[in-house]
């Protein structure tokens, strides 16, 4: 369901007068801890549901009758959550299924960047993303993405472009004007401070409908993050540091919190957010990958219950995941709070402290119920159904010399420019044996490949990449962020070939293989970014344990990042070569040649 900037005049003319006249509601939720988001309060009473909405909060029972009980017996009852940024083509499923494991996570709406499949398939392959949002258990606040590409059509091809006068057409087109309602992460955040005069009219667009301006602004400081915030953006979820969230927070952004521990200062900033007037502070989930939501190991909840157990106070914690993000996009009159004229979306829990889950309801109603989901998953939208196993368009057959690095002497030693897993360069030498510049596992030097995707150039790349760990046999992906050409990453150019054609045969995804032979297949055929099985999270999760097997020492949505130009460090590898995405050049790999020198 997309949540639209509509009065429901009749609906709330019903409701009003089933509040007034002491008309049964088709609900009532007894013996129930409500708690108050606005003043902390934890109050015994009853909620009333009438049709998909709160009806009215009672002290006393017997004012108003029902037509079902639900006897809560002293569970509390808690705003539905939101997550206030996410992109769900990370999570690999569509979105109908996507629902299914954030309700059994208590997450019943989501602020959605649907900047994957905006790269990959342009407006058209929006508007079937947003048909399956509807079609969706959960609720959805949908907004337009305006870096596509992410960086510079100069340095990466993407599978579209959008202008400011794209996105103004957009938001006049019927079938996206009232379901888009505000503008995605400008994380090109660079062409801000460069005062890209077309990113400006993308921002003045969708500001001067009056919604709200996402941010992006991992690593600004001082006066380039003030000159990013006076372009009148109003958020950003890069805070790693509890000095970021603070100097953020002064400028008057709303911050989104990640808990990403291996990334972020998670306990330092929630002991910081103790002491701290926290009404712009959210939580968000931004990357989160099927097994991980469906496991409770990464959602909003998960980030909430941790957020209690570093010491937050849970009250405090459950309002930055319900009314402040309300409050911030500007539906606080339709969700974030247990009162009449809002969604009844409802979380019942057992305790506050750990957030153990008894029941769910969205609109009213019961959709999750001791430890079990009481809907059934829709099929894919026909809309949906168009961009299935259709977006993998390579020019050619792929051979193994397009995948090699050459250089131009049989024998000897290169210096060369190697990407590493944080987004820096180093200078590395190895052997060039048979023209070839080759790989070293034994010194974590692998071969790295992007292939445009879309029958656009026929663009292959040749680079190599250190710090994966890897040390046999290729995985390639037909996810690599933000414009999701083809990614390998290999020690075995004969395994990176019969994955190449496993993922041509299944129109997207991840696969490994060892020796030649494939170990592991996850087919993504919608966008090549998601499937539609439901068994995803499990066969995600054995994925992730084979790459582990053949070395891989980091997390799969790590090396999904090694194509994005606009990281912090500013290096990358996209389907035209090697990125300096500041000085805007693509780099030669090799440095130098030595023929005469063959050592490591």
């Amino acid at each position: 369901m997309i949540i639209k900037s509509e009065y429901e005049i009749s609906e709330v003319r019903n409701l009003v007068n089933s509040i007034r006249y002491r008309n049964k509601a088709d609900l009532i939720i007894k013996n129930v801890n409500i708690v108050d988001v606005i003043t902390g309060s934890i109050d015994k009473g009853s909620i009333l549901i009438r049709d998909k909405y709160i009806m009215l909060l009672s002290e006393r029972e017997g004012d108003y009758s029902a037509f079902n009980t639900f006897d809560a017996k002293d569970l509390y009852a808690i705003p539905g959550f939101i997550d206030s940024h996410t992109h769900i083509e990370s999570s690999m499923t569509i979105p109908s299924l996507y629902s299914f494991y954030q309700l059994k996570e208590g997450v019943t709406t989501a602020i959605v960047d649907p900047h994957e499949i905006v790269n990959v398939a342009g407006l058209e392959g929006l508007k079937a993303f947003i048909d399956d949002l509807e079609r969706s258990p959960m609720k959805f606040i949908v907004q337009i993405p305006p870096c596509i590409p992410a960086s510079d059509e100069n340095l990466e091809t993407s599978g579209a472009l959008l202008s400011s006068a794209g996105i103004e057409e957009a938001i006049r087109e019927r079938d996206l004007a009232d379901r888009v309602s505000g503008l995605a992460e400008v994380m090109c955040y660079e062409k801000i401070l460069w005062n890209d005069e077309d990113l400006f009219k993308k921002i003045m667009l969708i500001y001067e409908r009056g919604f709200v301006i996402d941010g992006h602004a991992s690593g600004l400081k001082g006066y380039d993050l003030q000159a990013y915030v006076a372009s009148r953006i109003m958020t950003d979820h890069t805070v790693r540091k509890t000095n970021e969230l603070l100097e953020r927070l002064k400028l008057g952004l709303y911050i989104q919190i990640q808990n990403r521990p291996q990334e972020s200062d998670f306990s330092g900033i929630v002991k910081q957010l103790r002491s701290l007037e926290s009404s712009r502070v959210m939580w968000c989930t931004d990357d989160a990958e099927a097994d991980e939501i469906a496991s409770g190991k990464y959602s909003v909840r998960a980030i909430v219950r941790d957020a209690i157990e570093n010491g937050l106070d849970p009250v405090k914690a459950i309002k930055m995941a319900t009314i402040n993000v309300a409050q911030a996009y500007r539906v606080d009159t339709k969700l974030g709070i247990i009162s009449p004229g809002r969604y009844a979306d409802i979380v019942l829990v057992h305790s506050l402290d750990n957030l153990n889950i008894h029941t769910v309801l969205t609109n009213g109603k019961i959709v999750f119920h001791h430890g079990k989901l009481l809907l059934e998953i829709p099929e894919p939208s026909p809309q949906l159904l168009k961009f299935k196993g259709n977006t993998i368009k390579l020019k050619r057959e792929i051979r193994a010399d397009d995948l090699l690095p050459v250089a131009p002497v049989e024998k000897g030693l290169a210096r060369v420019r190697v990407l590493n897993i944080d987004g820096g360069l180093e200078m590395r030498e190895t052997k060039i044996d048979n023209y070839i510049v080759m790989c070293d596992p034994g010194r974590d030097i692998a071969w790295m490949n992007v292939i445009e995707r879309y029958g656009k150039t026929g663009n292959i790349s040749r680079g190599f990449v250190t710090g994966t760990g890897v040390k046999v046999g290729a995985f390639v992906s037909s996810i690599s962020h933000d414009s999701h050409n083809i990614l390998v990453v290999s020690v075995d150019v004969k395994s990176s070939l019969v994955c190449l054609k496993e993922i041509m045969k299944t129109g997207g995804g991840l696969c490994l293989a060892k020796n030649g032979d494939i170990i592991s297949l996850i087919p993504l055929p919608f966008y090549g970014l998601m499937s539609s099985d439901p068994d995803l999270p499990e066969k995600l999760r054995i994925f992730k344990e084979e790459l582990n097997n053949l070395g891989f020492k980091v997390p799969l949505k790590r090396l999904l990042t090694l194509t994005l130009p606009v990281r912090k460090t500013g290096f990358a590898i996209t389907d035209k070569g090697l990125v300096d995405y500041r000085r805007k050049e693509i780099l030669p790999i090799i440095v130098s040649i030595n023929e005469n020198d063959e050592k490591h």
